[in-house]
């Protein structure tokens, strides 16, 4: 899906849609930036609540979004992602913003993302 910048109910329906119709999706690639870093004005935040409905898509093995800032999650709401996409094996979160700014990630973050693996 490509849009510009800004979480609109479009966005939210659209991703409810993914939820409700599309329970065997495997791969999603959000590209939600404007032309022009020039046009990102506002606050404009995706947070974990934006994302939500997509964790009843069980299958997902990738799943990128990008967006001109970082996303508002936390270390739970990632732990949560992995918990609930047991198959991921890509995962991009808004990886080079426009607007960058301190993450609100932490290297906890990196370790939910680590393969289970006994004796490790």
């Amino acid at each position: 899906m490509r849009s510009i910048a800004t979480v609109t109910p479009t966005l939210c329906n659209f991703l409810q849609l993914c939820a409700t119709r599309c329970r065997a999706l495997s791969t999603l690639y959000l590209e939600l930036f404007p032309n022009k870093p020039q046009q990102v004005s506002g606050s404009h935040d995706i947070t974990f609540e934006t994302l939500q409905p997509l964790l009843s898509c069980l299958k997902i093995i990738r799943f990128s979004i990008s967006w001109p800032s970082q996303l508002c999650l936390t270390d739970n709401d990632v732990e949560e992602v992995i918990r609930r996409w047991p198959n991921l094996t890509e995962l991009g979160l808004a990886f080079d913003p426009y607007k960058p700014s301190p993450p609100g990630l932490t290297l906890a973050s990196l370790s939910y993302t680590l393969p289970q693996t006994p004796g490790a």
